[in-house]
């Protein structure tokens, strides 16, 4: 995420979606660290 926001213009904002842990990859873990990269 910190990359791709990188190649964006100060203004523009990023929203990271999770979608359900329906084949087990870790959702939780990822959404938990998404959260503290608050864009």
């Amino acid at each position: 995420m910190i990359r791709m926001k990188r190649n964006l213009s100060k203004e523009t904002k990023m929203l990271a979606v999770v979608k359900a842990d329906g084949y087990g990859h870790g959702a939780e873990p990822i959404a938990k660290e998404l959260e503290s990269l608050w864009f």
